[in-house]
């Protein structure tokens, strides 16, 4: 059976799928992600994904999340990048106090953009500390109801040390600085902070021991485990419409079954079946031992080099096909060019870089 025609949805909707498919044509010349499409998702309650079902979310397992990011990427690859983005800052709720929460993650149309990057400073002050700073690739940003990033404390009991903050959107300053060749529609611009208080409890470090709830299985895999798994699917499923757009392009152009283009277009078609199939081995087996209460290092070890390897698995059986989309391949509001630019651009994220390992 082809890897396409295996390929079913079970979390959208038939009627959400036409609507997405549609929006989805047109993300690359619009530019920005639309109201629309994100209320499809918000409605399907996906940003909250990974939001603890004692925050008010659905504390969904990361089997069944990777799927859900997939048949969006499938779909398109912005929304899947949205949605992989989206949801995963719902894991921060857990490290916030059950008030604040639920004050940023309880409804479906609350979600968040941030950066990893220490883009700033902290002063400490009464009750809280006085942040400045200017944090990049906020992917979501034109939606998001909060934003987060990780400051440098420069005074008080803390001096030093490295913390993140989260703050309602009103707070910051969006400056519309992505301007990538491909996932265009993510909204990844730069947010600012100018000297605004944040309260302590608004203020958490992402460590076990910082955790306000019981952990689940989820709190027992390393964050950087967690967030390649997230960002694999919407290679994959990016992988799977170029593959779907490609064989659609060999039948149109009537290749012959013993052509090269043929050739390499069977050929990723076996090689992505198989790394897919290993990567959803393997985050099966993740959350079983995260169930058990540990991810061995070196089952982490493992699966970070995998990722980073069925990055440019896919990079190179994409390019290997792209050879031979003629014009077609190199038009910017051809289909094939536009899922071609959004791999290219998604794999350049570091964690699937080997200089992330």
């Amino acid at each position: 059976m082809s890897i396409l025609t295996d390929m079913s949805f079970r979390y959208l909707s038939s009627e959400d799928q036409t609507v997405l498919r549609k929006i989805g044509s047109k993300l690359d010349a619009l530019g920005y992600f639309p109201t629309s499409a994100f209320r499809v998702i918000a409605e399907n309650r996906h940003f909250q994904m990974f939001v603890p079902e004692g925050r008010g979310g659905l504390g969904m397992d990361l089997v069944t999340a990777a799927e859900v990011i997939e048949e969006y990427s499938f779909i398109e690859g912005n929304l899947g990048w949205i949605v992989q983005i989206g949801a995963g800052g719902g894991l921060f709720s857990a490290y916030l106090s059950p008030e604040t929460g639920r004050d940023f993650f309880s409804q479906p149309d609350q979600v968040v953009a941030g950066s990893d990057f220490v883009g700033g400073t902290a002063h400490s002050e009464k009750g809280g500390y006085r942040i400045s700073g200017l944090w990049k690739y906020a992917s979501g940003s034109m939606h998001a109801s909060a934003f987060t990033g990780n400051v440098r404390i420069k005074d008080g009991p803390h001096a030093g040390e490295i913390r993140a903050f989260i703050v309602s959107s009103h707070q910051v300053d969006i400056h519309l600085t992505w301007k990538a060749m491909g996932m265009r529609a993510t909204d990844s611009h730069e947010f600012v902070l100018e000297d605004v208080f944040v309260p302590e409890d608004h203020m958490f470090s992402l460590n076990r021991e910082s955790l306000q709830i019981l952990p689940t299985p989820i709190f027992q895999i390393p964050f950087l485990v967690f967030a390649r798994a997230v960002f694999v699917p919407v290679l994959s499923g990016l992988a799977l419409q170029y593959l779907e757009l490609y064989q659609g392009m060999l039948r149109r152009k009537k290749f012959e079954l013993d052509s090269d283009a043929y050739r390499v277009g069977k050929m990723m078609e076996q090689e992505l079946s198989e790394v897919r199939r290993k990567f959803f081995e393997t985050i099966r087996s993740i959350w079983r031992y995260a169930e058990s209460g540990m991810v061995p290092e070196e089952i982490s070890t493992d699966f970070s080099e995998f990722c980073v390897e069925m990055t440019s698995v896919c990079l190179r059986l994409t390019e290997n096909c792209h050879r031979y989309t003629g014009m077609e391949g190199i038009r910017l509001d051809a289909p094939i060019n536009i899922t071609y630019r959004n791999i290219v651009t998604a794999a350049a994220h570091y964690l699937l870089s080997g200089d992330s390992l």
